[in-house]
C-alpha cells in the first residue's frame, strides 16, 4: 500500500473527536467558531487590561474625568470586542529546521500531542482544509450582517506574553474613531499572541467580531474539505463509517499510521489489515 503525501504548505488542518466531526461537522459542512473567552490559553480567557499615559491631571475633577474615559475603553474593549469574538483555530505545516522539526514530524498532520489531546488519544480525526478555498469561504461568508470585522493570519508566540501599546489618555480624548483604530492596529496583540507553551502547535487562526455578543458563528466550508485523517488508533469496526461519512461529504479517508517509528498517510479501506504502533513510541 503506497503512502499519501500531501502537498507541503496547502492545507490547515484541524484536529477533533469522532462525535464533532461526524456528529457535526461532516455532515453540516459547516466550522463552528469558539467565543474567544473559552480559550485554554490564560492570557486569552482573561479580561483585558490597558496601560494609559498622559502628562498627569491638573485636579480633582480630571482625575475623576480621566479614569471614568479610561473606564470606557476597557469596557468597549471588553464588552464590544473581546466578549463579540469568535475564534477557529487549524494548524498549519512549520517550516523544516536543521536544528528543530524535519519531515514528516513538521507536517500538521503528524503532530503526536494533538492527536493526543484534540482528537482523542489517536481514535479521533484530522480533518484537512484547502488553504485557499477555505479563506476564501471565510472572507466571502461572514462579512455584513452579524459580523463588523474578521481577521486572519498565523498566531505569534511570545515568551513575554501579550504587549499592548501604552494608550495615551489626551488621543483618546481628542478621537472619537481612536477605539476602532487601535483595535486595528493592535490586532495582532490581541488575538494573535499566544505564550511559548502552545508553539508547536503552530496554529493559524481566524477571527469575526459579532455586531453582538450573544451571536453564534459558523461558517459553511463547502468544497473545501479535501481529507478526513483517522488516527491510528481507530478501531477496525469503525473503518466502515469513516469511510463512508468521509465520501459522502466529499473527502477522500486516510488513516494516519506509525511506522518504524515515523508517522505516515495511507488510505483507509473499509476492511484492511494495516499494523499499527506505539503511539507513544514517538
Amino acid at each position: 500500500m503506497p503512502p499519501i503525501r500531501l502537498d507541503p504548505g496547502r492545507y490547515f488542518f484541524h484536529y477533533t473527536t469522532r462525535e464533532a466531526a461526524f456528529g457535526g461537522i461532516l455532515p453540516s459542512r459547516r466550522l463552528r467558531l469558539s467565543p474567544y473567552g473559552a480559550m485554554r490559553d490564560p492570557l486569552e480567557n482573561q479580561q483585558w487590561r490597558f496601560t494609559f499615559s498622559g502628562r498627569g491631571a491638573s485636579d480633582d475633577a480630571a482625575v475623576i474625568r480621566d479614569a471614568a474615559e479610561q473606564d470606557e475603553f476597557e469596557r468597549r474593549a471588553n464588552e464590544e470586542t473581546r466578549a463579540r469574538s469568535h475564534l477557529l483555530s487549524l494548524t498549519i505545516d512549520a517550516d523544516p529546521q536543521d536544528d528543530g522539526e524535519r519531515p514528516p514530524f513538521c507536517f500538521g498532520w503528524a503532530r503526536a500531542r494533538m492527536w493526543e489531546q484534540y482528537a482523542e488519544r489517536y481514535r479521533g480525526v484530522c480533518l484537512v482544509f484547502d488553504k485557499a478555498r477555505l479563506t476564501q469561504r471565510f472572507t466571502e461568508a461572514l462579512p455584513g450582517g452579524t459580523v463588523t470585522r474578521i481577521y486572519h493570519r498565523p498566531v505569534i508566540y511570545d515568551g513575554a506574553g501579550m504587549r499592548k501599546p501604552i494608550i495615551e489618555v489626551d488621543a483618546v480624548r481628542s478621537d472619537p474613531d481612536f477605539f476602532d483604530g487601535y483595535v486595528e492596529a493592535n490586532h495582532g496583540a490581541l488575538f494573535f499572541t499566544k505564550i511559548l507553551d502552545w508553539q508547536t502547535e503552530h496554529e493559524y487562526r481566524f477571527v469575526a467580531i459579532a455586531a453582538a455578543d450573544d451571536s453564534s458563528l459558523s461558517i459553511d466550508y463547502s468544497d473545501a474539505l479535501k481529507w478526513v485523517i483517522a488516527g491510528n488508533q481507530l478501531a477496525d469496526w469503525e473503518r466502515p463509517a469513516v469511510v463512508g461519512a468521509s465520501r459522502q461529504a466529499g473527502a477522500r479517508p486516510l488513516l494516519m499510521r506509525w511506522d518504524r517509528w515515523r508517522p505516515g498517510l495511507v488510505e483507509l479501506a473499509e476492511h484492511q489489515e494495516i499494523p499499527v504502533g506505539d503511539p507513544d513510541a514517538a
